[in-house]
């Protein structure tokens, strides 16, 4: 399930990122793209200096979610369509972590109401199902997509993959909480740090 995981993100970044072939991906956060201006359901302005990980931060998950004395090991990964910062740490099994992780598309839409709307294709087409991979002909169809109340303009929650994708102003976030078995307690502390992420990402 765990391709799925990462999947459902760049969902969100392949279907609404300015256009650029899929081997640019990996490039840094300095590489440059030129927006493009024909298509105006698509951003059109980057920010290439921003870290989820400025968000997402050591102090934060201490605080959140009970760490104790653990290490906890941080990964950043700028791209040119998105960036995130994956925080996990040893979980209850030697087979297991924690993690939390936090993706941002690096463009603003032009305006609230395009965020929205994008945001409600990508969930469209994750109510129809995924394939967990390219070639697969079944989609997986246990995807589960609840609608969010309270958090940003628009806001859903999908399992199994602990996420919550939020549109806020004319940006989008994703934030995926895979720390504890129940589905109910990650969500209940992925909407606290929603709340928090939607003061900063807009």
């Amino acid at each position: 399930m765990r391709s799925l995981t990462v999947m459902i993100p760049l969902l969100f970044v392949l279907l609404f990122g300015c256009g650029g072939g899929s081997s640019s991906d990996s490039a840094s956060s300095n590489s440059e793209q030129t927006p493009n201006k024909g298509d105006s359901n698509k951003a059109s302005t980057k920010d290439s200096d921003f870290d989820p990980c400025d968000l997402l931060s050591e102090k934060l998950i201490r605080s959140s979610f009970e760490v104790g004395d653990l290490e906890v090991t941080s990964r950043s990964s700028i791209q040119r369509r998105y960036s995130t910062c994956r925080k996990f740490w040893p979980g209850s099994s030697a087979a297991k972590n924690c993690e939390v992780s936090l993706t941002v598309p690096n463009k603003r839409f032009d305006n609230e109401a395009q965020a929205v709307s994008a945001l409600d294709a990508a969930l469209d087409i994750l109510k129809y199902g995924l394939k967990s991979r390219p070639k697969d002909p079944e989609r997986v169809k246990e995807i589960n997509v609840q609608p969010l109340d309270g958090i940003g303009d628009k806001a859903a929650w999908t399992t199994p993959q602990n996420q919550i994708s939020v549109a806020n102003g004319r940006r989008l976030f994703h934030l995926n909480v895979n720390v504890y078995e129940d589905s109910e307690r990650n969500r209940a502390v992925a909407l606290e740090l929603a709340k928090q992420f939607v003061k900063e990402i807009n």
